[in-house]
């Protein structure tokens, strides 16, 4: 077999072993990104990625929106953690300090219920690109996943988010199309319903004190540096290329 034959075969067989490795790839890997809002307007004035329906005095589709304007994320093996500022779309005085943590509950091959995305946004998606998260006690039930500390204009409030996951049906997922709305299919995201509760107004009275809503953003840049490992399957590819150059040379000589 020649040299070009010989590369060829090697890199057909990398080809195939990273192919065989990679099925997860779509995945969102471990560390540390910058969010945004999942949906965003040409204007802006329908961005949003924090949603608290009820909450805010009126019923208009503008009062329930929030925007993140800082946020954070940090994937792990033992869990997903962010942190963010919101204000509100319409009134800008009126923000939030958001703190979240969850934990992996399961993956797709343990028999969680496959993601079924606002909008179908998640429709061709495999379940191998999802990855799901919920917050629960010893005795599984849901406990706080985060606390929003009012800011501005409502300073002093404190409120905690429970998950929501309908029925069982639409855990709070990140991954590739994680995020509800349709045009995000090929984005990577976090989205989870959720239901809100106030336990200290601090003082301001004219809010409701619970209700439902929705978490949804998009991951940005990664807020850290780090060095991508070339898989093993690469280092004896160019160790392999490497000892056949070695060989052509003596052929030549």
């Amino acid at each position: 077999m020649g040299f070009k034959h010989t590369a060829t075969a090697l890199a057909v067989a990398f080809s195939a072993s990273i192919a065989a490795t990679g099925a997860d790839a779509a995945q969102v890997a471990f560390g540390d990104y910058f969010i945004h809002d999942a949906q965003t307007d040409a204007d802006g004035s329908g961005s949003h990625g924090l949603y608290l329906n009820g909450f805010m005095p009126g019923s208009s589709y503008d009062s329930k929106r929030w925007s993140i304007s800082k946020g954070s994320a940090s994937v792990a093996a033992d869990g997903l953690s962010f942190e963010a500022h919101v204000s509100h779309s319409v009134s800008p005085s009126y923000g939030f300090k958001l703190s979240a943590a969850l934990d992996p509950i399961a993956t797709p091959a343990s028999g969680t219920a496959g993601p079924e995305c606002q909008g179908n946004a998640c429709t061709h998606i495999s379940d191998n690109d999802i990855r799901y998260y919920n917050k629960e006690d010893d005795q599984g039930t849901p406990t706080k996943f985060a606390t929003l500390e009012g800011t501005g204009s409502i300073a002093g409030m404190l409120i905690n988010l429970f998950v929501n996951d309908v029925n069982d049906e639409k855990p709070a997922q990140l991954g590739l199309g994680g995020s509800w709305f349709s045009g995000n299919t090929s984005l990577e995201g976090f989205a989870t319903w959720l239901t809100w509760e106030v336990v200290d107004n601090g003082g301001h009275t004219d809010f409701a004190s619970s209700g439902s809503g929705d978490i949804n953003w998009l991951l940005g840049d990664s807020s850290t540096t780090t060095t991508v490992p070339l898989p093993a399957a690469g280092w004896l590819l160019i160790a392999g290329l490497g000892g056949l150059a070695a060989m052509r040379r003596r052929g030549d000589a």
